[in-house]
């Protein structure tokens, strides 16, 4: 199983610390209701989020979740029952519902920190409850103005047409099920731009798969996303056996296209295993592993920087992409959780 939890178990009534495997990463956790141990998780984590960073360049980032009982009538308002703060690999979960003396004054210092900026889904709804449960200050993260208008669609066809807006920046997205419109998307592109006659073409990539997908009949189900400049086209591959490997090997080999992407090495491991794809990766680029050496002061060493961590850096944003594109129409008994397919 790719994500799992280890139980240190220890023998102490105010706190315990666990290991969430989460594929390759182990997050240290501690669980606690006490606020001694909470003042020395910020303590210990400030002096690491300043080692790795210069807050005099950006705010650190620090992930913030919430939890309550649920509120059975309209009347009721349950509080805040656990608090969640996430850096790098550390993570604090404080039981708020089982202490009395309340959030100690280090963790009020450490929330209204304008050198951080906090992060999380739904981060606004939490904020409020934070501040009307404890009169609590945050910094969250100004995020782009993410709009996803429906332009129509081919029902026969299987496709969907949508204009994704981005603050000033427009992008055609073209949503299909089906390996002929992939296909001729990559012929329109190449005889548009003509590669074959001095010209490079420089084409985003990305994947997702429902990597929980313990189903051994069934190909782990997959979407293909292609983007270049302004236009983009995000392939649902269903079912499984209309995967067009050879025209795919052509394009992803193709000596006039440079494909970036981020997470280079995985996905394309993954495109070898589960459809039998020959890809050489001669005009491939990280975009993590680019940047970061080109320019290491700016994205340090962090070779694997997730896209979000780098929005953050370059536009000092956060980004979330409309429910529109988010949805998936494959494997409709086993419907993707919309944080996995994009």
């Amino acid at each position: 199983m790719a994500i799992s939890i280890e139980d240190h178990q220890l023998p102490y009534n105010t706190h315990n610390l666990y290991d969430v495997n989460f594929f390759d990463d182990k997050i240290h956790t501690l669980v606690t209701h006490t606020p001694s141990f909470v003042n020395t998780w910020i303590a210990e984590t400030q002096q690491k989020l300043h080692q790795n960073n210069n807050p005099a360049d950006h705010p650190l980032l620090v992930g913030l979740d919430i939890e309550w009982r649920p509120n059975r009538t309209r009347q009721m308002e349950n509080p805040v029952a656990t608090l969640q703060l996430s850096t790098g690999k550390d993570c604090l979960i404080f039981q708020l519902l089982h202490c009395p003396s309340g959030i100690p004054q280090s963790l009020y210092d450490f929330l209204s920190n304008k050198n951080y900026t906090f992060v999380g889904v739904g981060i606004e709804g939490d904020v409020e409850k934070l501040v009307e449960d404890y009169d609590v200050t945050l910094l969250i993260m100004e995020n782009f103005e993410l709009r996803c208008n429906h332009k129509g669609g081919n029902y026969i066809g299987g496709d969907d047409v949508f204009d994704v807006e981005c603050d000033d920046m427009l992008c055609y997205t073209t949503i299909i099920n089906n390996p002929t419109s992939l296909l001729r998307w990559i012929a329109e592109l190449f005889g548009t731009k003509l590669p074959d006659r001095g010209n490079r073409l420089r084409v985003s990539m990305d994947m997702i798969w429902d990597k929980y997908c313990d189903d051994g009949r069934l190909k782990t189900p997959a979407t293909l996303q292609f983007c270049h400049e302004s236009c983009c086209i995000i392939y649902h591959v269903y079912p499984p056996d209309n995967f067009p490997t050879s025209s795919l090997e052509n394009f992803l080999n193709h000596s006039c296209v440079d494909f970036v992407c981020f997470g280079l090495i995985e996905k394309v491991n993954y495109l070898r295993k589960t459809n039998n794809l020959e890809v050489k990766m001669e005009h491939w680029y990280d975009i993590p592993f680019m940047a970061t050496v080109l320019d290491p002061n700016r994205f340090g060493l962090n070779f694997h920087s997730p896209l979000q961590d780098m929005v953050y850096i370059e536009f000092s944003k956060s980004y979330k992409k409309p429910d529109d594109l988010l949805k998936s129409n494959w494997r409709l008994d086993v419907p993707l959780p919309l944080d996995k397919v994009g």
